[in-house]
């Protein structure tokens, strides 16, 4: 015979599983708080609300007791738990779950990217490794152009000529020969092209200023937090961690570790915004 009073161990959710006081009764409302409305009425039961001592879901002690959710269930003082509990392999060993009624998918959040700081935009319109190739083809047409064009040119005026073509200033004292013209030719090409490709990237980031650079998958979560650009934190009492660590991702795995020896970690239903 089916039970006629039922103790649901809980934890308070907004929108999940939340509990609102209606004169000397607790109601619950919320996607699983409907769900539990609607299986006593359905089997004509009445339900104790029993909220977890420390509002988390249940992690194991090395001893091999539980606390939260779990915790309220193994020690008796509730007939089983809601909501959302997320099945692993350790709390099967503790619990018996029901038939999975709906499915998570877990993603993780940051503070929205800043724009990137104004005071280098100069630097912006080529990549680090642009501005590297541009610097070594600059010096080494200085070092070819004093040895082969100029006539005789000092190696800090052969840099200066050939600076001073980049923006549009004339060379002179040039020794004359169709090869030369040839390789003189290619170098103002290059001299001409350069600039205009900054000056489009340029006027396009002043138009519309780019975002500082932010991780979009977990394996570039992880790759910030292995570097130390960025911390993870995950909510106390979750499966988070035991799954990132049992996905035999080597990424994930690694996070998982950086997470561990740091202990990150935040009160679920907090305002973990403000740590961001």
């Amino acid at each position: 015979m089916f039970p006629q009073k039922i103790r649901v161990a809980a934890i308070n959710i907004p929108s999940v599983f939340k509990l609102n006081v209606v004169g000397d009764k607790i109601v619950v409302d919320g996607s699983d708080g409907n769900l539990l409305n609607c299986l006593a009425e359905k089997l004509n039961f009445e339900y104790e609300i029993v909220l977890s001592p420390d509002g988390q879901w249940g992690s194991r002690y090395e001893n091999g007791t539980w606390d939260g959710i779990v915790g309220l269930i193994q020690s008796g003082k509730a007939d089983f738990g809601m909501p959302a509990m997320g099945m692993t392999e350790e709390r099967n060993e503790a619990l018996d779950f029901s038939l999975t009624y709906s499915l998570l998918e877990k993603l993780f959040v940051t503070k929205e990217a800043g724009e990137i700081p104004k005071i280098t935009a100069f630097t912006y319109p080529f990549t680090r490794n642009a501005w590297i190739l541009y610097v070594l083809m600059t010096l080494a047409a200085a070092i070819l152009f004093q040895r082969i064009i100029f006539k005789n040119a000092t190696l800090l005026g052969s840099f200066i000529s050939v600076l001073g073509s980049i923006v549009s200033q004339a060379m002179e004292n040039i020794r004359e020969s169709p090869w030369r013209r040839v390789l003189l030719g290619l170098w103002l090409s290059i001299a001409t092209v350069m600039p205009f490709l900054y000056n489009i990237n340029f006027l396009s980031f002043l138009t519309m200023p780019e975002k500082m650079a932010i991780p979009r998958t977990f394996e570039e979560l992880s790759t910030a937090v292995l570097s130390g650009k960025f911390k993870c934190l995950t909510p106390i009492g979750t499966v988070d961690r035991e799954l990132l660590r049992e996905s035999n991702i080597n990424y994930l795995v690694k996070l998982v570790e950086v997470i561990e020896k740091n202990d990150w970690e935040y009160p679920f239903g907090k305002g973990f915004v403000d740590l961001l």
